[in-house]
């Protein structure tokens, strides 16, 4: 009875190879012959050039790596394709990134936006639980806006992303530097030619250097000289977060303990942020049952 089903394929198979339809079995060879015959849409991607903003008003940023020599901060203007910053360190992290960050707003001034992706260097992780990174708390501070590029789409950050791609084809795969001293050193002239003397083929510059397709440009404003590290959590006002008392009482805001407690032990609360009197405002039910202060 088994050998029927198998003996009745072949017979098959042999009478629609010999009248001329064979029908392949390979999945490949399939999809091939149904994309041919219209059976299978194909997906236009139409591009569309992207808005401008103004020049110097909102910055893109991203890591660049060169193996595991060293890695790179490339910052492009939006409205304008200007480089502004290339530094490199052997490998960066959080507190390096923002000194970075800090060093270019010191030199350049402050735009009002900065893009950048989700890197866990700019944007923290799942341990601050709920609360910004440091990068981002600095930003808000000084009144510049993060602004996040969705995960996975780096074509929403697509100036950064041509950047660093240029930077390697055109200065550091040429000759690659032999430290991330020499790459520095290397990435700073070619900034200067990037932004002075190559042409640059974006429809703001229209085939000239930046600089020159932008001789006038705004004045930024500085970095200002006394700055509430507080500011930040104007952001977050009236955010509720949710915490279990621990059974000593105490729950854990922001890398701070605060006492809530024995009663409350084991049970689940929220937590109000008053930002404009820089308080929490811990609820039980719905009814505030302790105002503990903020602590730095």
């Amino acid at each position: 009875m088994g050998a029927k089903p198998i003996l009745y394929d072949l017979q098959r198979d042999l009478v629609l190879q010999a009248k001329g339809f064979y029908l392949p079995r390979s999945t490949r060879t399939l999809w091939q012959v149904l994309r041919e015959g219209g059976r299978i849409p194909t997906r236009i991607y139409a591009g569309h050039p992207l808005e401008r903003p103004a020049p110097m008003q909102h910055w893109e940023m991203d890591f660049g790596q060169l193996g595991a020599t060293f890695e790179f901060l490339t910052v492009v203007d939006r409205g304008t394709s200007i480089l502004m910053e290339t530094q490199t360190q052997p490998h960066y992290n959080a507190e390096t990134a923002l000194l970075a960050v800090a060093q270019l707003f010191i030199v350049s001034g402050l735009p009002h936006k900065l893009r950048f992706d989700n890197d866990t260097r700019f944007v923290g992780n799942w341990l601050s639980d709920g609360y910004s990174s440091p990068l981002m708390r600095f930003l808000w501070c000084l009144g510049v806006e993060p602004d996040l590029a969705e995960p996975g789409k780096p074509y929403h950050k697509p100036f950064a992303e041509r950047s660093v791609r240029t930077l390697k084809y055109e200065c550091l795969w040429l000759e690659p530097p032999e430290d991330w001293l020499d790459a520095a050193r290397m990435l700073s002239l070619y900034r200067h030619f990037y932004n002075h003397e190559r042409a640059n083929q974006s429809l703001a510059c229209g085939n000239r250097p930046p600089y020159e397709a932008f001789p006038t440009l705004p004045s930024l404003a500085p970095v200002p000289p006394v700055v509430d590290p507080d500011a930040w959590l104007s952001h977050y006002h009236h955010r509720i977060f949710r915490r279990r008392v621990e059974g000593n009482g105490v729950i854990s805001l922001d890398k701070q303990d605060y006492y809530v407690g024995y009663t409350y032990a084991g049970e689940r609360i929220a937590v109000l942020l008053d930002a404009q009197q820089r308080l929490f405002r811990v609820l039980d039910r719905g009814e505030v049952i302790r105002t503990l202060e903020i602590r730095a």
